[in-house]
C-alpha cells in the first residue's frame, strides 16, 4: 500500500522537531566539552566504509561547528575542508565565512598558523582562498596575499583567483611579483576543459582584470 501524502509529510515534520530538539540538546553541553566530542566523532567518521553515513555525520559536524567559536572550532572546520566529501566542504566552508564574518582577527591567526604547518598539498589550503572571497574587505585581501607567498603553486593559483573575485587593485602589487614565476598549474577554461598554465600567466592576466575594475 503505497503511503499518503499526509503520513509522509506528518513522518517528516515529526523528523523535524526531532532534529530541533537534538540540536538544541548538542548545544547545550559545555563548549568546551562539545568541541572534545566532535573532534573524537570527526576522526570515528573517518573510519566508517559507507560513504553516505560518514557523509551526513561530517556535515552534521559542521553545521554545529558553525554555532561555536574559538582556534579549536576553526581547526576542525579547515580539517574538515580538507575531506573529499562535497557537501560536508561546503558546509564547513559555509561555516568558516560566517565565523570570520564575525570573528576575523581570530579565524585569520589561525589560517595564518595552518598555511605554515599543514602540508602543502592540502585541499583545503587550496579551498580556504575561496572563504576569504566571500569576505571582500582589505583583511582579506591582505590574508590572500600571504597564500601568494606559498611554495605550493595550486595554492597560489587559488589565491591569485580569489583575489580576482574580490577585485581590490591594492593587491597588484603582491601579484607583480609573481609574473615570471614558471610553475605550472591545470585550470579549466571557459569551455571547462584543463589546460596548463604558468602562475606568471596567471598573474598577468589578474593584474590586467585588477587594473580594468579600478578604471571602471
Amino acid at each position: 500500500m503505497a503511503t499518503s501524502p499526509a503520513s509522509a509529510l506528518e513522518a517528516l515534520f515529526n523528523a523535524h522537531r526531532a532534529l530541533g530538539a537534538a540540536q538544541e540538546a548538542v548545544l547545550d553541553v559545555a563548549q568546551d566539552d562539545l568541541v572534545r566530542g566532535l573532534q573524537v566523532e570527526l576522526e570515528k567518521a573517518g573510519t566508517i566504509d559507507d560513504e553516505d553515513e560518514a557523509s551526513r555525520r561530517y556535515v552534521a559536524i559542521a553545521e554545529v561547528l558553525a554555532e561555536l567559536e574559538g582556534p579549536a572550532v576553526v581547526e576542525m572546520l579547515i580539517d574538515v575542508l580538507d575531506l573529499d566529501d562535497a557537501d560536508a566542504r561546503q558546509v564547513a566552508g559555509e561555516s568558516l565565512v560566517g565565523l570570520a564574518s564575525d570573528r576575523f582577527k581570530e579565524v585569520a591567526q589561525v589560517v595564518e598558523k595552518q598555511l605554515e604547518t599543514r602540508s602543502g598539498d592540502s585541499g583545503a589550503l587550496r579551498e580556504l582562498p575561496y572563504v576569504f572571497a566571500m569576505i571582500p574587505e582589505g583583511s582579506s585581501v591582505k590574508l590572500l596575499e600571504k597564500f601568494l607567498a606559498h611554495k605550493e603553486a595550486e595554492v597560489v593559483a587559488s589565491a591569485i583567483e580569489a583575489l580576482v573575485e574580490i577585485g581590490d587593485a591594492s593587491a597588484a602589487r603582491a601579484l607583480e611579483t609573481l609574473k615570471k614565476d614558471k610553475r605550472e598549474v591545470s585550470v579549466e577554461d571557459d569551455g571547462e576543459e584543463a589546460q596548463s598554465v604558468t602562475i606568471g600567466e596567471l598573474a598577468l592576466e589578474a593584474l590586467t582584470l585588477l587594473k580594468g575594475a579600478a578604471r571602471n
